[in-house]
C-alpha cells in the first residue's frame, strides 16, 4: 500500500477544522492546536488556530472575566471592605453561615472538612454571631469583634476571604 504524499490543507481546510477543533475541545485549546498541526499545517498556521480558539472559546473568555474579577477582589480589597462596611460584614457572616452544613448550623460546630463555612475553631462564636444577625442584626460591640485585626492587620472574619471572594465571582459573572 502507497502512502499519499504529505500537503498541506487550504484555507479553507485550516478554518472548517479551527471550527470542528474548537467544538471537540472547547477548554484544550493546546490540543487543538497540536492536532492541527500534526494534520499538516504549518506551524505558524497552528499557532493561529491556537490563537482562535483561545479568542472564541467561550470558556476561555469567561476564564479571563474571572480572573480579572479576582484581581480586582484580592485578599487585601475583599479585607478593606470588611473593615469599611458594616453591611459588608454581615453580608459575610451571612454567606459563610450558608456554606455550613444544616446540622453544623445546629450545633454551632464544624463536622465535615470541606472548606466551606467556618473553621472548627471559629465555628461556635461566628454561628452565634450569624443567627444573632438574623435574628435582630448586631450591635456595634459585635461587630467589632468581627472586624478586631489579627497580627497581619486583617479584620478576623478576613480570614475568609476566598470564600468571600468566590460569591463575588460567582455574583459578578452572573450579573
Amino acid at each position: 500500500m502507497s502512502r499519499k504524499p504529505k500537503q498541506f490543507l487550504t484555507p479553507e481546510d485550516v478554518e472548517k477544522l479551527k471550527a470542528v477543533a474548537y467544538g471537540i475541545f472547547p477548554n484544550q485549546s493546546d490540543l487543538a492546536a497540536e492536532l492541527l498541526d500534526q494534520v499538516m499545517i504549518p506551524s505558524a498556521k497552528a499557532a493561529s488556530a491556537k490563537k482562535f480558539i483561545d479568542e472564541n472559546n467561550p470558556v476561555g473568555l469567561v476564564k479571563a472575566k474571572e480572573d480579572a474579577i479576582r484581581e480586582e477582589w484580592d485578599r487585601d480589597a475583599i479585607c478593606a471592605l470588611l473593615i469599611k462596611s458594616d453591611k459588608a460584614v454581615v453580608k459575610a457572616l451571612k454567606l459563610l453561615l450558608s456554606k455550613q452544613t444544616v446540622e453544623e448550623q445546629d450545633h454551632y460546630i464544624t463536622t465535615e472538612a470541606n472548606g466551606q463555612g467556618f473553621t472548627q475553631f471559629d465555628a461556635e462564636f461566628y454561628t452565634a454571631m450569624a443567627k444573632v444577625t438574623m435574628e435582630r442584626g448586631l450591635s456595634p460591640k459585635q461587630i467589632g469583634a468581627l472586624r478586631k485585626l489579627n497580627k497581619a492587620g486583617r479584620p478576623s472574619i478576613g480570614k475568609y476571604w476566598r470564600q468571600i471572594q468566590d460569591e463575588i465571582v460567582i455574583q459578578k459573572l452572573a450579573a
